[in-house]
């Protein structure tokens, strides 16, 4: 469809964005390269690296920009494609306040296979990450370590950095599932195990039934309880719903015989969606219309609103003063403080 649109004797780059399998590139220069007599035509591999929630300034703030090439002269095209972004000349948008003073970005230069490999080893990377530091939180809870403080030990080293070890319920949404599932699948192609990344995944699926066997044990059964679950999108700053970890915890809970009070910020539309209400999925607009009643609190999403609440009106409210923080972004000492029973991933 691109292609009926170029005049012959154009020069054209086209640049793909979408995370794709690796040896995509090839593939539309083995299927098109024929089809384009009269043209010059150069497919470019330029993956994105957008944060969800956060496109506009990960755009014009990039930490680098890939570009998978066989030709020089792509290159310089989209160089200059990226100037005012390169050399930070363009216009601030008023809204982003907020790490204007970063690095400029690298400009990377490789091979089409390489930089569509690059996206899928990036978000393979976090979530192995991730999983390393939930298996982390489980041991410190066997041994009475608190892996806060275990992680910013670990991330104050410059060669770890400290970004993505927050001990959680897992992570989800529509790209770490979706990229190591595909990575994994590539690596089946060609013949690589890739174990540690299958291994991240195991650990990810394993969290939600570790986090509601925790739940269930301390309430010593989930028949017939109710239970307040804050958050359902798959993390604060958007309404995405898919592969959310809080999702997956409505499910298993309902599976175990609770009733279950949902609530969010803007993605209950998404959710009624995904999971319709009944007699045992229950949603509200008003967070405290949620906790009314309950036996226990889970924190699934880590929105900023959760540690703004009156908690002496949660307390009020609930029939037992007990939280579980699947995400520990909450004050631990003040609940414990307030009268509630506090458990954390790991602290």
């Amino acid at each position: 469809e691109l292609i009926s649109f170029l005049d012959e004797d154009v020069q054209a780059v086209v640049a793909i964005k979408s995370t794709v399998p690796v040896g995509t590139n090839d593939m539309l220069v083995e299927k098109f390269g024929s089809k384009l007599p009269g043209h010059r035509v150069q497919f470019v591999s330029n993956p994105e690296f957008l944060r969800e929630g956060h496109a506009v300034y990960d755009t014009l703030y990039p930490d680098r920009i890939v570009v998978g090439a066989r030709d020089r002269d792509a290159v310089g095209v989209l160089r200059e494609a990226y100037g005012p972004i390169l050399q930070r000349s363009f216009v601030k948008p008023d809204f982003i306040t907020d790490g204007i003073e970063k690095d400029l970005p690298y400009f990377i230069v490789t091979t089409p296979k390489s930089a569509e490999l690059v996206k899928y080893a990036s978000n393979a990377f976090l979530a192995l990450k991730i999983s390393y530091i939930n298996e982390i939180a489980m041991l410190c809870e066997k041994v009475g370590a608190n892996v806060e403080d275990v992680a910013l030990g670990m991330g104050t080293d410059s060669r770890i950095g400290r970004s993505f070890l927050n001990a959680g319920i897992g992570w989800g949404g529509s790209c770490f599932p979706k990229d190591t599932s595909a990575l994994i699948r590539t690596g089946e192609k060609h013949g690589s195990e890739l174990s540690i990344v299958r291994a991240a995944v195991k650990v990810n699926d394993n969290m939600k039934e570790y986090f509601v066997k925790n739940v269930e044990s301390t309430l010593g059964g989930l028949q017939g309880k109710t239970v307040a679950v804050l958050g359902l999108s798959f993390k604060p700053d958007t309404d995405d719903v898919r592969d959310s970890p809080a999702m997956e915890l409505v499910d298993l809970l309902v599976k175990k015989g609770a009733i279950v009070k949902a609530t969010d910020p803007i993605a209950l539309e998404n959710a009624r969606k995904a999971l319709p209400q009944s007699d045992k999925v229950i949603y509200e607009e008003d967070v405290y219309k949620a906790l009314e009643g309950v036996d226990c609190v889970l924190i699934t999403t880590e929105w900023p609103h959760w540690s703004k609440l009156d908690f002496d009106r949660v307390g009020r409210i609930v029939r037992q003063k007990l939280i579980f923080d699947g995400r520990n972004c909450l004050d631990k000492e003040l609940l414990e403080g307030l009268g509630f029973i506090y458990k954390g991933v790991g602290r």
